[in-house]
């Protein structure tokens, strides 16, 4: 995410935990009354469902990741081995 000086998000949640990875520039993370000021190459995590909020202080570029749970295995290449247990099963019946 890109964002210009003086912009950010307003408080919200996340369905799964976070992570907040300045880039480049600097930006406030907000969360449960504590602000910190990240920089170049410094990273906060937070839980699921906890209010937080961003703003840049500077123009910033950020990297943020949601993690959600997996409800479809095969979509994401989770349980290959489990397959091919299956299929050299088959292939000895």
């Amino acid at each position: 995410m890109v964002l210009k000086a003086g912009t950010g998000l307003p408080e919200h949640t996340a369905p799964g935990p976070i992570s907040v990875l300045v880039l480049d520039g600097c930006a406030a993370f907000t969360s449960q009354g504590t602000q910190l000021d990240l920089g170049p190459h410094e990273l906060v995590t937070l839980p699921a469902r906890v209010p937080h909020a961003v703003m840049a202080l500077e123009d910033s570029a950020l990297l943020i990741t949601i993690a959600e749970p997996v409800t479809h295995t095969s979509a994401v290449g989770l349980g290959r081995e489990q397959q091919a247990e299956k299929e050299q099963a088959h292939k000895q019946d």
